[in-house]
Parts: structure tokens; C-alpha cells; sequence
């Protein structure tokens, strides 16, 4: 009798955390779809897109923080210039945090104009920027 209650008290700790995961499981497919049709209105963002005057590299990643109930969507862009001879071989590099479903940016970082920010705080590097987009991107 005391195995049978046992087994049952283990069996009623597991439904909630079944559930919770199935739960979490879809908003993360949610926040997925939600990323990729941001992606999509916005142009794309295609591995590789080059041109006679640059190169360029994106990629997007979609993130459920279940601290923070939402859903987040960090897309990074590499520009590798060849033209004008100038700028040949400069490298610019830009990442956006965006809130998927509010549509709203919550951080910038863009080398090439000096935009920096995430919310309302200016950064004054890339490594300051990526410490204060972790607590988006990473809980």
C-alpha cells in the first residue's frame, strides 16, 4: 500500500510538469512562427546576399523567455563591402532584439551608424550590448 501511494504522489508531480512543458512547447513553436513571419514582411533574411558593391550575412533566432512570458527574435547582419573602394572590405555589423508579438524594438546595435541601445540605455560596445540583451535572450 505505502509503494502504491508513493508511485501515485510521483505519478501527480509528473501531470503538472507534462502539462507545463506542453504549454511552453507551444509557445515556443508560436513565438517560432510569430519570428519567422517578421522575417518575411520585413524582406527576408537570406544566409547570404551579395551584390557587386557587398556581401551580406544574416541569420535570426526566435527565443520564449518564460520569465518574461514573451517572445523575442535577435537578428544579426554582416555587411562585407567591395565597392566603393573606400569602404572596400569594411565590415559592418548590426543586431536587432525585437518583442515579436508587441512588434517592438527592444534593442539596436548597428556599427555603421553608432546606434546602440537596449530600451532606453545607450551602450557603448558590442560587449555591453550583448550583456544587456541577455536577460531577453537567454532566460
Amino acid at each position: 500500500m505505502k509503494t502504491i501511494l508513493v508511485l501515485l504522489a510521483v505519478v501527480s508531480l509528473l501531470i503538472p510538469i507534462s502539462a507545463n512543458a506542453q504549454s511552453t512547447l507551444a509557445l515556443q513553436e508560436k513565438c517560432a512562427e510569430g519570428a519567422k513571419r517578421i522575417v518575411s514582411e520585413s524582406g527576408g533574411c537570406e544566409p547570404v546576399d551579395s551584390t557587386k558593391d557587398y556581401t551580406m550575412y544574416c541569420q535570426y533566432i526566435s527565443h520564449y523567455n518564460k520569465k518574461l512570458d514573451k517572445c523575442f527574435i535577435r537578428i544579426d547582419m554582416t555587411t562585407i563591402w567591395k565597392a566603393p573602394m573606400e569602404w572596400r572590405g569594411k565590415k559592418d555589423e548590426a543586431v536587432q532584439i525585437i518583442d515579436v508579438f508587441e512588434r517592438k524594438m527592444i534593442g539596436h546595435y548597428d556599427s555603421a551608424v553608432g546606434i546602440n541601445e537596449v530600451g532606453d540605455r545607450k551602450c557603448n560596445s558590442r560587449t555591453e550590448f550583448e550583456k544587456l540583451i541577455k536577460p531577453y535572450m537567454e532566460e
